[in-house]
C-alpha cells in the first residue's frame, strides 16, 4: 500500500510540474469558450463571399475539389484577452495555404489576413 501510495504522489507530482506541455499535447485548451467562439464567429462571418458564411464556401471549394481540407481544419490562438488569431488550413494545387482571421470576440470583428502559402512541414 505505501509503494502504490508513493508511485501515485510520484505521478501527480510530475504532472504537476509538466502540466503546461501535458495540456499542450492533449489539446486542453482547445475548449476554452474565447477559443470556440473565435472559430465560430470566423466560419460564421461573410469575409470570403458576400452572399455566404466562410464555411459554407470552403465547403463548396472542397466539394468541387478546388481546395482539400482536413477533418477539423480550424485553429484559434488567444493574442489579446478578446483578440484570437484564427487559421483555416487548406491544400490547393497540392501547397498548403492558410486562411488568417483577427476576430474579437467582444466586439464581434472578423478580420480577414493577407493569404499567404506555407511552406511544407
Amino acid at each position: 500500500m505505501g509503494i502504490l501510495m508513493l508511485v501515485a504522489l510520484g505521478a501527480g507530482y510530475a504532472a504537476f510540474v509538466n502540466w503546461d506541455t501535458i495540456a499542450e499535447k492533449l489539446s486542453l485548451d482547445d475548449l476554452s469558450p474565447g477559443r470556440v467562439k473565435a472559430i465560430d464567429m470566423a466560419k460564421k462571418d461573410m469575409t470570403l463571399d458576400s452572399l455566404q458564411a466562410n464555411s459554407l464556401v470552403l465547403r463548396e471549394r472542397a466539394r468541387i475539389g478546388e481546395i482539400r481540407m482536413s477533418e477539423d481544419p480550424w485553429t484559434a490562438s488567444r493574442i489579446e484577452e478578446n483578440l484570437w488569431l484564427v487559421v483555416m488550413d487548406y491544400t490547393a494545387g497540392g501547397e498548403p495555404h492558410q486562411y488568417r482571421f483577427h476576430v474579437n470576440v467582444a466586439t464581434g470583428v472578423v478580420k480577414l489576413l493577407p493569404q499567404t502559402a506555407q511552406p511544407p512541414r
